[in-house]
């Protein structure tokens, strides 16, 4: 009874007093998952079960048993209540009207408010009774126009969805006919997915092994934010050997071999270090562009921060330029919505992520995603489906449309075992985040003793989840020390991740040279750079800081190598191209995958495009490898889930888009409105407005425009 999407309840009755037993599994006969059950002897029987799949079949046996008598035993089944789920948005944008279709997981109705202002919804809403059997129309558009949308799903079998705000680009007059290649993925953001065959390919399932030196830092650091990006290697702030916050920022060129540049780290020269110093930042790239989000700065107590850094990246040399992100009395211009340190920021779905972290005491579950514009500033941020607890210090990879939360502590200070997973939804929203363990056959407790691991590296490559060093728990004396041990968890088929390992069990020279905590990591290719941190020996029982705990600048390269185990190909893996700009709005056509093994089955194709205001739609699917799009875009870009089947992988070569240049839609009335509000300063006039709306040629957008505009309208 009491069924939910998470939680249900049994209840049953016996003629003893007696014992009170669930066991539980998702196959009939096979109770797998842990058992619940209630302290005492009672005749009435209740037993509350939480942390279940939405969606899920469960197969229950109960137990009482009294002495000396024989236990009662009785079976039964329940399945819970589905959260709603968007699996795919297809658009079809033209110049005065758009059309959406959904699919979702269950039919479901859809109430949709939208209009021209992402905070305020101006036009009347859109009722569709079933997104299953009929799309959602909206009409009376104008021309190169950026519309904001968000919709409400219902259904009486499943929870309740509100998406994110969403928008759409309606097509325009103007811009270039033609097809454009793009074969350049270096400044792509890529997991889990290298260079081959004059394109990118899954690598074959690797292994950690054995480690060894890189080129060591300049200055010893630990608490730092590290990157790879477009084949250099950074670190950003953190604290130095004496406890002090740095604002320093570093970076080496990553060699063809994997190894580092033999002459060194270099301080980015064409800027200042970061603002000011900053420990415990979060830090991203992303269409060559280096992000440093929240950190603290230190002082009589820790002071966490809000503000979202951003510089642009030399695509040439690595350097970084001029920060951005602060006004002129350094107040961030568009912070977090609370401050945040040693939580994880990721890129996920053209969104940057910002997963749990602190904010000043224990951890915290709330989950922040803000859309990355075209100039490198961010969108206003949403906070979207929280973690299943607080969490920190710990790491988020996103993959093939999955986010994966590892290990950290909690907000009571318990050091966390679990792999999280939610899906990704097309407008960024995040599912319901499962523990790996609920999963039927998956295990997840990280491995050492059954000892938990944070504030440590962790990436994922090669189809695994890996960690590095780290802080754990010595059994026994419950002291905190570093790590020299590298974990690993392949990532199977349905996307939960496997077992974790002790890399050493699988290679002994898969080791850290010595024990470290505090640190960061990163990947490039099919390798892992674990960066500074602080040469740990023993914390105590407690948290405080210890003398001994001294930072350093090692730099520890740990290749990924083929796996005896499994030499079988990854099981997904993601590209996100850079920002393209077309130069002016533009009709988009046709987009074509091409390469080796190219289907709709090996690759799942997504685009997303915005008009010159910059304000990205949601990422679409395209209907398999080579089909019509659509849409007004002055800046485009692409996505790419590449599928391995175990024993071969696509390649892709090259994405090639075809525009086309668009007649203008008639004026109406909405463009009379929209000159009027224009006139009124009530909102700005963007580049495809100036085109359409300033019909005199003088100055900017008047009253008179407006006057004009609608006798064209009424015909006079």
């Amino acid at each position: 009874s009491n069924i939910t999407e998470s939680t249900a309840t049994v209840t049953w009755d016996t003629d003893f007093r007696s014992s009170t037993v669930v066991h539980l599994g998702t196959a009939a006969g096979e109770y797998t998952l842990p058992d619940r059950s209630v302290i005492g002897v009672t005749t009435h029987h209740v037993v509350d079960i939480a942390n279940l799949v939405p969606g899920t079949t469960y197969y229950y046996q109960v137990e009482s048993a009294k002495d000396p008598l024989t236990p009662a035993t009785a079976t039964g089944t329940f399945t819970t209540k589905p959260d709603i789920v968007i699996l795919s948005e297809t658009m079809d944008a033209q110049q005065t009207t758009a059309t959406l279709k959904l699919t979702t997981n269950v039919d479901a109705s859809a109430l949709v408010h939208w209009g021209t202002a992402p905070a305020s919804f101006d036009k009347p809403d859109i009722n569709v009774a079933s997104v299953a059997t009929s799309p959602i129309v909206f009409t009376g558009l104008s021309g190169g126009t950026t519309y904001y949308y968000q919709i409400e799903l219902t259904s009486p079998t499943a929870n309740p969805l509100t998406t994110t705000v969403c928008a759409f680009a309606t097509g325009a007059a103007g811009g270039t006919a033609g097809t454009l290649n793009y074969n350049d993925f270096r400044q792509a953001h890529r997991v889990n997915l290298t260079a081959a065959g004059g394109g990118i390919a899954l690598p074959n399932q690797g292994l950690p092994g054995p480690v060894y030196s890189g080129t060591a830092l300049n200055t010893a650091v630990y608490d730092a934010g590290v990157v790879a990006y477009n084949g250099y290697l950074y670190c950003i702030g953190g604290s130095d050997a004496s406890a002090s916050a740095l604002s320093d920022v570093s970076f080496i060129k990553i060699m063809a071999d994997g190894s580092l540049d033999p002459n060194g780290w270099v301080f980015a020269t064409n800027a200042l270090p970061l603002p000011r110093t900053n420990i415990s930042n979060m830090a991203v790239a992303y269409n060559g562009f280096l992000y440093v989000v929240g950190g603290r700065q230190p002082g009589a107590a820790t002071v966490p921060q809000t503000s979202v850094l951003y510089a642009p990246i030399n695509p040439t040399t690595g350097d970084v330029g001029i920060w951005q992100g602060l006004d002129g009395e350094g107040a961030p211009i568009n912070p977090l919505p609370v401050p945040r340190y040693n939580g994880s920021a990721v890129v996920m779905d053209g969104n940057l992520l910002v997963s749990g972290g602190s904010s000043g005491g224990a951890g915290q579950a709330t989950n922040f995603i803000a859309r990355f514009k075209p100039d490198g500033s961010i969108g206003p941020w949403a906070q979207i489906g929280n973690l299943n607890e607080g969490r920190w210090q710990h790491r988020t990879n996103v993959n093939h449309h999955k986010v994966y939360a590892v290990g950290g502590e909690n907000s009571s200070y318990d050091r966390i075992y679990t792999t999280d997973i939610a899906g990704v939804m097309p407008g960024g929203d995040l599912a319901r985040f499962i523990r790996a363990t609920q999963y039927d056959g998956h295990t997840d407790s990280i491995f050492e003793g059954s000892t938990p691991h944070w504030s440590c590296a962790e990436t994922l490559v090669a189809g695994k989840l890996v960690t590095a060093g780290g802080r754990r728990i010595d059994i026994g004396t419950g002291n905190i020390n570093g790590s020299t041990r590298i974990a690993v968890a392949k990532i199977l088929p349905d996307g939960i991740p496997g077992v974790w390992r002790d890399a050493a069990t699988l290679d002994s020279a898969a080791i850290l040279p010595a024990n470290v905590a505090d640190l960061d990591g990163a990947a490039w290719e099919n390798f892992i750079y674990v960066v500074g941190g602080r040469g740990v020996s023993v914390y105590g029982s407690g948290q405080g800081t210890n003398p001994e705990a001294t930072a350093v600048t090692d730099v520890t390269i740990i290749p990924m190598v083929p796996d005896f185990e499994d030499n079988g190909y990854a099981t997904a893996g993601t590209v996100e191209s850079k920002i393209y700009d077309l130069g002016a709005v533009t009709n988009l056509k046709h987009l074509t995958v091409a390469g080796t093994l190219v289907n709709a089955s090996s690759v799942d194709v997504r685009y997303r495009y915005a008009n010159a205001d910059g304000v990205f739609t949601n990422y679409y699917k395209l209907n398999g490898v080579d089909a019509d799009i659509n849409g007004g875009a002055r800046y485009f870009q692409f996505l790419l889930v590449l599928k391995g089947d175990g024993s071969a992988t696509p390649v892709v070569t090259s994405v090639t888009l075809t525009t086309a240049v668009g007649a203008a839609a008639p004026l109406s009335v909405e463009d009379t409105k929209k000159a009027l509000a224009i006139a009124a300063g009530l909102i700005q006039a963007q580049t495809a407005d100036m085109t359409r709306l300033n019909v005199d040629g003088v100055g900017g957008i008047t009253t008179i425009d407006a006057v004009k505009i609608q006798r064209t309208v009424s015909g006079l």
